[in-house]
């Protein structure tokens, strides 16, 4: 039997920010006494940054982390002594250059071991001074992040001027936000950051819920929203921009309301008008792929512009995403730094496994899309732990909980 709509409402407890959290650790090694840190990220990403830093500092693995990578490198920078930061996989593939040349205007002594600066690095840490360095920071704005968080220990203010247009420029006004709630003196302009060399004043912090994370269960709504759903300890009003993905959803039917304990949000049962979605996500590179999921389970077309830099994360998720969306009978292609779709399905002519190209927004962005039977078409479902360690377990409460609502 059908039980009434109201008489549902599922909820999850979605993980910490590793975006926040990321921040408040290096921070927090920073200063002199450290700060209480409240609902840590349990992300892999957030655990192998914790132990780098708690480590002898001679000898640093990054793991798959490019922000572990690249946030050390700047901290090692500081720290007298010989360090060693190396990394796996693909992280030894990923860009580092703009941050080494930037690091060595500030003072660094760095020695590149790998092809075009990339992990290992060799660096002998000691006085930075400040001053106004210029950075391309076009592939990652990780690179100016890391800069701005060593900035309030040197003894001299540091000027950022960012050559290129920065994709993500509101991960680094989260980077200025959080450095302003601890204490330091950060202001941002449009091409120039300016940090003044005043120590943070530390105080004890609670991370919010991952905007990131929520998208996979915007998008489960977006294609499977029988009932509604509350994202607990995510807040609308957020510095996190992967918030901005909320208003590309409500064009595909999904409503957010505010809760006292998080966000509740369900779909709309009005026909939803059969337009081409059009959207910026240069500002939302984690939940770009949840877009898409959504998009080609409804069959709309799209045209997602601001994603080159999916080129350079755990994947080439551009590519990743063409590949394995093909398999299932959906046709991506990119124009002009645009990925687009026009619509429509094709039959696969086999049922194969889903590659999840060791990435975990891979995995997590077509798990929606392929419903109960997403852990068992995927090659590596732990991969998910880099960001989302209970996401397989939140999916089958999701799924069971859609199911019993179908009965």
């Amino acid at each position: 039997m059908r039980l009434p709509f109201s008489c549902f409402n599922m909820f999850l407890q979605l993980p910490s920010s590793k975006s926040i959290s990321n921040r408040l650790v290096v921070i927090s090694a920073l200063t002199d006494k450290g700060m209480r840190i409240d609902n840590l990220s349990e992300s892999d990403d957030t655990q192998t940054l914790r132990a780098c830093l708690n480590s002898d500092l001679r000898h640093c693995d990054a793991g798959l982390s490019g922000t572990a990578a690249r946030f050390m490198a700047a901290y090692l920078s500081l720290r007298p002594g010989l360090h060693v930061l190396t990394g796996s996989g693909r992280m030894l593939q990923r860009p580092m250059s703009p941050l080494v040349e930037a690091l060595r205007q500030l003072g660094a002594q760095i020695e590149a071991t790998g092809p075009q600066a990339h992990l290992p690095l060799r660096i002998q840490g000691g006085t930075l001074h400040g001053g106004t360095i210029h950075i391309d920071s076009r592939q990652s704005s990780q690179f100016v992040s890391a800069l701005m968080l060593i900035a309030p220990c040197l003894d001299e203010p540091l000027q950022i001027m960012l050559d290129a247009p920065v994709p993500s420029m509101d991960y680094i006004r989260l980077t200025g936000h959080i450095m302003q709630q601890q204490g330091a003196d950060v202001s941002i302009g449009q091409d120039c950051i300016t940090v003044q060399p005043a120590r943070y004043k530390p105080s004890d912090t609670q991370v919010e819920a991952d905007w990131s994370a929520a998208g996979y269960w915007y998008e489960w709504i977006a294609l499977h929203g029988t009932q509604p759903l509350l994202l607990r300890g995510l807040r609308l009003e957020s510095m996190q921009s992967e918030r901005l993905s909320e208003s590309v959803f409500r064009r595909l039917g999904v409503c957010s309301e505010a809760m006292p304990d998080g966000v509740r949000i369900c779909r709309q049962r009005t026909t939803l008008p059969d337009t081409v979605i059009e959207a910026d996500c240069s500002s939302m590179p984690d939940s770009t792929l949840a877009i898409v999921g959504a998009c080609c389970g409804m069959n709309r077309p799209f045209r997602l512009s601001g994603v080159q830099n999916l080129r350079f994360k755990e994947s080439d998720r551009i590519d990743a995403m063409i590949h394995e969306y093909q398999s299932l009978g959906y046709s991506l292609y990119t124009m002009n730094h645009t990925l687009c779709y026009d619509g429509g399905k094709q039959t696969p002519e086999h049922q194969q496994t889903i590659s999840t190209h060791d990435d975990h927004r891979i995995a997590m962005s077509i798990a929606p899309l392929l419903g109960s039977r997403a852990s068992l078409m995927m090659d590596d479902a732990r991969v998910v732990s880099k960001s989302y360690p209970t996401f397989w377990s939140d999916f089958r409460a999701v799924c069971a909980s859609s199911d019993h609502q179908e009965a």
